[in-house]
């Protein structure tokens, strides 16, 4: 069972868990008490990412920062700190490569946002580990829906992973019980060392389909053409969103 399977339960009661409304002030407080100003987003890694490579891309957004500048930090769960820098801020994006050094067994680390006083911004929760530990090969899952699951809605989330793809692309189709596609979406990770295992997460068209239906991502082999799949889920369409 791959290594991303350690978090599939904490990445579930993420995505069951409803998000909180953003903050709308232009300043925050943080639980010590102390305001934080502005706002930082850590959009890549997401949540339950593996990372196998020696450096890891980490990108996101900002807005209203003291200074255009913030600290990222790289810590293991038990503090130990793999990577840090200071952040400066262009358009409202930002993106670094950071050498993390670490070549240990499959540990969870935190990507920390936060500003000069030590207050957290934003954080990701990932699984870091050695080259030797990743599994051969190109894979990735579908972590949700899970199997027989009830969605409905004009578009349903899909959330899973991928890893060694080529240009980093990967197709996720919703089709009917005899195969036939209803949705097809093309997903490109954003994965600059190909080897890491990324979170993505895509809203899928149902097309007004309901009954029961099937979810599979796969990539298109670059000798054959054929479709390789990677993974696929039994699920049933509803007209209510659920």
């Amino acid at each position: 069972m791959r290594l991303s399977l350690i978090f599939l339960g904490m990445i579930l009661l993420a995505a069951c868990t409803p998000a909180a409304a953003p903050d709308t002030t232009e300043n925050a407080s943080s639980p010590t008490g102390e305001t934080i100003q502005g706002q930082v987003n850590i959009t890549s890694p997401l949540t339950g990412s593996s990372i196998f490579a020696e450096a890891i891309y980490i990108a996101g957004t900002a807005q209203g920062i003291p200074d255009d500048r913030f600290h990222l930090r790289v810590v293991t769960i038990d503090e130990v700190i793999l990577a840090e820098t200071d952040i400066i801020i262009e358009n409202n994006a930002w993106s670094v490569e950071l050498i993390h050094e670490y070549d240990g067994v499959p540990n969870e680390a935190l990507i920390i946002a936060e500003d000069g006083n030590g207050n957290q911004y934003d954080a990701e929760s990932v699984l870091i580990a050695s080259m030797e530990n990743r599994p051969q090969g190109t894979f990735g899952i579908i972590i949700s829906p899970q199997e027989d699951a009830v969605v409905g809605g004009d578009q349903i989330e899909v959330m899973g992973t991928g890893s060694g793809l080529f240009e980093n692309t990967l197709f996720l189709q919703l089709a009917n019980p005899d195969g036939e596609i209803i949705t097809e979406i093309v997903i490109t990770l954003d994965n600059p060392y190909f080897v890491d295992e990324r979170v993505w997460v895509a809203d899928v068209n149902t097309e007004g389909h309901t009954g029961p239906a099937e979810l599979r991502i796969g990539y298109q082999d670059a000798e054959s053409g054929d479709f390789i799949t990677l993974d696929e889920q039994a699920i049933m369409l509803s007209v209510a969103a659920g």
